[in-house]
Formats: structure tokens, C-alpha cells, sequence
């Protein structure tokens, strides 16, 4: 006989309570055995296309919830499932974005003023950073990309390399113009010996976050392709905006030679004269932390 387990107006006495954690269907599935823990499991019946109905359907359950935290104070309420998770991380980077991006910029912006002491310098990289990630953002979205929890990390990969080609030719722009050149043929000398190396780094790194799209999963699909076209943009502002700023731009006194490049100097020697055992010493090191590759288990389950 099939009759419903509980009335939904009638009261949950001893004997009902002891009734529902003896179930066989329901022990140690949605009631604990000690009778602590109870689950209510609901199918959500979502609308195909509407990118927002799981993020309105958990609202309403935890504004459900909290209605009832406040008539029942003596029980705790938990939402778990593949459904909240979703939801989960979408709230997740929706607050990476207004938090972590903008302490990320800030530390960015305190590493360049200690690295390239030149306003000018940092104000032209942070420029060529902002019209990469623009540049990027904008072609996805005119091309119709999502962006969800897999491919927000896109800005702050993109803000990483940008920064990487502009370090490169501005600090050779201040070695330059500490060897005595003027600004406009120093810019120029940068150019010239910074041109291919970032090529081919903004290349292979183009490419290899292209390959990202053989993957199964649509969200690293976009990830890799926003990230490449920021790459991409990143190195063209670097040869175009990037020279013209820096022309414009005050890059500090001329013929100053900073400590760093001493240290740089001084390392670079102690590395050549000391090749063959370093090389030894971090292959050695290398191999051992790799065998560590052994203990990676693929498990998605979260």
C-alpha cells in the first residue's frame, strides 16, 4: 500500500518521528541513523536558455531558509548539490572580481614603482595592461563568449604576461638610457633587442593557450581563447602604444644606474663561473620534486 508518510498538517509525534528514521528507504540515505540529520532532496525543473533561473531558484531557498531559521532557531539549515556548487562558484568569482583583482592590481602597481622607479614606466605599462585586457574582453564579447567560473581567471592571466613584455622593454629602455643614449634612440635600441625574444614568447604562449580548446570542457575552451587574444593584443600595444608612451612620458634621470642591475651583474657572473654544478644540483632537484607528479589524483568530485 502506498500512503503518504506524513500529513503535512498533522504533527510529528514520537511514534511518526520513530516511523520515518526506521525506514528502510530513508536510513542512512535522508535521515542519519541517530536521527540528527534529516535531507529534503528537490528537482529543479530549470528553463533551457535562461542563464539566470539557478541563481534565482537558490535565492528563493535561501530566503526560504532563512524564514525558517528564525521560527526554528534550534536547527541548522545546509544546501549542498551539483545545483548549488553552481551557483556557488559563480558568487565565488563575481566576488574575486570585486576583491581579489583589485588587491592584484594594487600590488602589481607597488611591484613596478619598486622594480622600474619611473612613474613614467609604470604609467605606461599599467596603460598597455588595460588596453590588453579591454582589447580581450571586448572581442569575446562581440564574439559571444561566456564568461563563467572557468574563464574569469582570463584578466588576471592576461594582466600577468601583459606585464611581462612591458617590463622587458622598459627596463631596457632605462639600461639604454643609462649607457648615455637619448630617450628616442634608447626606446629604439629596446625595441630592437626586446622585439623578437617577446615575439616569441607572446607566439608559443598564443599557441599554447589555443590548445586549450581540444579540451571537452566549453568553460577552459573560452579560457584559453580570451586569454590568447590578450596575449596577442598584449604584444601589439607593447611594439605600438607602449614606444609612444614611453616617448611621451618622463622615465626619471638619465644615467642612473640602479642597484638591481648590479645584483643582476653580480649573479649572473657567479651563475656562469658555477654552470656544470648548478646544472647538476637543479636537475637533481627537479627530478625529485617531479616524482611527486605520482601522488595527482583526477578526481572532480567536489
Amino acid at each position: 500500500e502506498v500512503s503518504p508518510l506524513l500529513s503535512i498538517d498533522g504533527a510529528l509525534d514520537d511514534a511518526a518521528a520513530l516511523r520515518i528514521r526506521d525506514e528502510p528507504l530513508f536510513r542512512d540515505w535522508l535521515i542519519s541513523r541517530d536521527g540528527n540529520v534529516a535531507a529534503i532532496s528537490l528537482n529543479l525543473a530549470l528553463p533551457a536558455g535562461d542563464s539566470t533561473a539557478v541563481d534565482r531558484s537558490i535565492a528563493g531557498i535561501r530566503a526560504l531558509i532563512r524564514r525558517l531559521e528564525s521560527t526554528h532557531p534550534a536547527f541548522a539549515f545546509h544546501l549542498t548539490g551539483p545545483v548549488v556548487g553552481g551557483a556557488t562558484f559563480g558568487e565565488a568569482t563575481k566576488d574575486d572580481l570585486k576583491t581579489i583583482m583589485p588587491g592584484m592590481a594594487t600590488l602589481v602597481l607597488l611591484l613596478l614603482v619598486l622594480m622600474l622607479r619611473s612613474w613614467g614606466g609604470v604609467i605606461g605599462t599599467l596603460a598597455l595592461v588595460v588596453a590588453a585586457t579591454l582589447t580581450a574582453m571586448g572581442i569575446s564579447g562581440w564574439a559571444g563568449f561566456v564568461l563563467n567560473p572557468g574563464s574569469a581567471a582570463a584578466p588576471s592571466i592576461i594582466l600577468t604576461l601583459a606585464i611581462a613584455d612591458s617590463v622587458h622593454l622598459v627596463s631596457g629602455v632605462r639600461h639604454a638610457m643609462a649607457r648615455g643614449l637619448e630617450k628616442s634612440a634608447a626606446i629604439a635600441e629596446s625595441l630592437r633587442l626586446n622585439l623578437w625574444p617577446i615575439f616569441l614568447t607572446s607566439a608559443t604562449t598564443v599557441a599554447g593557450f589555443l590548445t586549450m580548446n581540444a579540451s571537452a570542457s566549453p568553460p577552459f575552451r573560452d579560457l584559453g581563447n580570451i586569454t590568447a587574444i590578450g596575449v596577442a593584443a598584449a604584444f601589439i600595444y607593447s611594439v605600438t602604444l607602449l614606444p609612444a608612451l614611453l616617448s611621451m612620458l618622463p622615465l626619471g634621470q638619465k644615467g642612473r644606474t640602479g642597484i638591481e642591475q648590479k645584483i643582476v651583474a653580480v649573479m649572473g657572473a657567479a651563475i656562469v663561473r658555477r654552470r656544470w654544478p648548478l646544472f647538476a644540483g637543479i636537475t637533481v632537484v627537479a627530478l625529485g620534486l617531479g616524482a611527486g607528479i605520482s601522488q595527482i589524483n583526477l578526481d572532480d568530485r567536489f
